[in-house]
């Protein structure tokens, strides 16, 4: 017959020894959801990429008026990035640009870019921050 006392002692082993593997295996599951989370970026890209297509005229102060404030395009593009990712994502707004009128005429595409940085929970070793870009075209009207 099994003493009591030697089954207690092979389980915590096989506890100890899974355990690492199930906590690494959780953090890369809350990884991989965060990540996806900061994907949300393309959509801010979309958006973004609209409005630089549809007000870029607001650089040039054309649609200046009492209703309608004048900024620039760039300004105007950036705060539509943001105001789309509701605050869920940290972006470098910087790099968010909507190029003038006299560069990328009607008719043809404007680019913007969005740029986040997502830094993962597992410890793992490779690991460390990772820069992530979304960018969409939209053709100037």
């Amino acid at each position: 017959m099994r003493n009591v006392r030697q089954d207690r002692g092979q389980s915590t082993v096989e506890f100890a020894l899974v355990l690492p593997v199930l906590v690494a295996v959780v953090f890369g599951i809350v990884d991989f959801a965060r990540l996806f989370h900061v994907y949300a970026i393309a959509n801010g890209a979309r958006e973004g990429a609209r409005y630089c297509a549809m007000h870029h005229r607001l650089a040039a102060g054309d649609f200046g008026s009492a209703h309608v404030p004048t900024v620039s395009a760039t300004v105007g593009t950036q705060n539509r990035v943001l105001q789309e990712l509701d605050g869920r994502v940290t972006i470098d707004a910087s790099t968010t640009t909507c190029p003038d009128e006299m560069i990328v005429p009607a008719g043809q595409p404007v680019k913007v870019v969005v740029r986040a940085v997502f830094t993962p929970v597992t410890p793992i070793p490779v690991s460390g921050a990772i820069t992530i870009n979304a960018s969409a075209s939209m053709v100037r009207i």
